[in-house]
């Protein structure tokens, strides 16, 4: 224990007591624009940014871009997805299809040089040659065609809890954000599974605090294309309890830059949000008699963080904030805030009719009866933000013009 490097420790912020959530709308702006308001609500996003670096390769990268012609194949079939969602499923159905994967968890079963640390790119290529690959090279592997798709993505490397009979075990993984939920999810090219729970797609985190609270209950596990549930486990544990305990612990790899290569043994700084389930406890490594504390304390490389938004923060989501205009004059001012990555425009649609692009702060005219404004971001990849609505019935008639031509807003 002596040679234990304390993790740094990041606390919460106290503005996030006020903003990670969205309030509930002010009336006032509408009305100071000379309207009665009769009701009003939205589906809004808080400020929930992180302060560690999102790293995304840009749209624009060469190296990406001949990756995605080499292995256009992969990308066409994922677009033959009717929704995000499926598009997500059937990349990770692909990698776990096209590659050769193998349980053996030996050390010497790597399939390069002992001690270095290939890129993906190195990955697919020695894939290609028919080679066998394990848990954390499918997460490395599935983190660089989500993110040449345009999805938010890193690598994960989860951690059970130890036990005396099996030691501890790991598993990589990888997170990537979906925009149609606007959350994170664990992907696992390796066995083609996610987890939901109340129909909901889980984070590395919530199936790990799943297992703290409850023992996993409600946790289902879906594999394949298909979404087959199973009810048995798909990932062993040694005492048979349910395979949400093997994401107890949760490191995230800050460093997510794909495009290099660290050579020998490259040293990975990596994040771990820190819940009631890790109180007083260590994070473990090894088999039963030779298990011990994980060397990443030793080495300096574990930082832990007590705010959920550094480790799982927004991408590519909208806050709508309203403000006065001109009194009486029909129009409010909207801002629009975002965190997005590649980022091209925001769009705008205005009571249903079709999106057009805006800019982040615009003028949003009003007329008597129900006005409703959905907004969403696009990044240069082409993948559509999670949308923010408002929805506002005003009863007096007002002298804002909802005519006035969109390219004057």
């Amino acid at each position: 224990m002596s040679d234990i490097i304390e993790p740094v420790v990041f606390n919460e912020l106290p503005i996030d007591k006020n903003f990670s959530e969205a309030e509930e709308p002010n009336p006032a702006p509408f009305e100071f624009a000379g309207a009665i308001v009769k009701s009003i609500e939205w589906k809004n996003r808080g400020i929930r940014r992180s302060r560690l670096p999102i790293i995304i390769p840009d749209a624009n990268n060469k190296q990406l871009k001949e990756f995605k012609d080499r292995y256009s194949d992969c990308f066409e079939y994922a677009e033959e997805g009717k929704s995000e969602w499926e598009k997500i499923l059937r990349m990770r159905h692909w990698l776990h299809t096209a590659v050769v994967g193998t349980l053996d968890n030996a050390l010497f079963s790597r399939p390069y040089d002992d001690g270095e640390n290939p890129s993906p790119f190195k990955m697919f290529e020695t894939a290609g040659a028919g080679k066998g690959w394990w848990c954390p090279h499918f997460s490395s592997m599935l983190n660089l065609l989500f993110m040449a798709g345009g999805w938010a993505s890193r690598k994960v490397g989860n951690c059970s809890l130890p036990n005396d009979e099996d030691g501890t075990r790991t598993h990589g993984v990888t997170d990537v954000f979906v925009n149609e939920i606007g959350k994170w999810v664990q992907m696992d090219a390796h066995f083609d599974i996610h987890y939901c729970k109340d129909g909901v797609p889980l984070s590395p985190g919530e199936i790990g605090q799943a297992f703290f609270e409850n023992g996993g209950e409600g946790v289902e596990r879906f594999v394949g294309l298909e979404e087959n549930l199973k009810t048995e486990n798909v990932l062993g544990t040694a005492s048979g309890e349910h395979e949400s305990q093997r994401a107890y612990w949760n490191r995230h790899v800050l460093d997510n830059n794909f495009l290099k290569s660290t050579g020998t043994w490259g040293i990975e700084t990596m994040f771990q949000f820190i819940e009631s389930r890790h109180e007083g406890k260590l994070c473990s490594q090894g088999r039963a008699e030779k298990q011990i504390v994980h060397s990443g304390y030793s080495k300096g490389v574990f930082h832990h963080t007590k705010r959920k938004w550094d480790v799982y923060p927004d991408v590519g989501t909208c806050r709508i904030e309203i403000s006065k205009g001109i009194e009486n004059k029909g129009f409010v001012q909207v801002n629009i805030g975002h965190c997005t990555p590649n980022f091209d425009t925001v769009l705008i649609s205005i009571n249903g009719k079709r999106e057009v692009p805006i800019d982040n702060s615009f003028k949003w005219w009003l007329h008597e009866g129900e006005n409703e404004m959905t907004v969403r971001t696009k990044n240069l990849f082409g993948r559509l933000g999670h949308p923010s609505t408002m929805k506002v019935v005003l009863t007096k008639n007002i002298d804002g013009d909802y005519s006035k031509p969109q390219s004057e807003w």
